[in-house]
């Protein structure tokens, strides 16, 4: 398979990362400065419906915390998560490849 190598080094340095569990070793490897919340389903649905209560449960990582505290995203290009970041008011796209996008927390 292809590893956006370039997209994880183009994040920016200590943000607040969420990404498919594909991604995590690659993230692991290039940028431990890059704290990240792993979650198989950021490709499967947008990040905004990962927010309700019924996708995460409170015996494990609360995933709406890193919601609203993420900074950053790594997803799959033309999953319903990137077809919906792409649209936010709340986040930009950084950069793009093949496979995968990147986006950041609008200031």
């Amino acid at each position: 398979g292809h590893f956006p190598v370039a997209l994880a080094d183009g994040l920016p340095t200590g943000c607040r990362l969420i990404n498919p569990i594909d991604f995590s070793g690659l993230m692991i490897l290039r940028r431990p400065d890059i704290p990240i919340s792993t979650d198989g389903r950021v490709e499967l649905h947008p990040i905004s419906h990962l927010a309700a209560p019924e996708y995460w449960d409170t015996n494990s990582e609360p995933l709406r915390t890193w919601l609203t505290s993420a900074t950053c995203v790594f997803v799959y290009r033309g999953t319903p998560a990137d077809k919906w970041l792409a649209t936010s008011n709340t986040w930009r796209r950084l950069q793009q490849d093949a496979t995968a996008v990147t986006y950041v927390k609008k200031p």
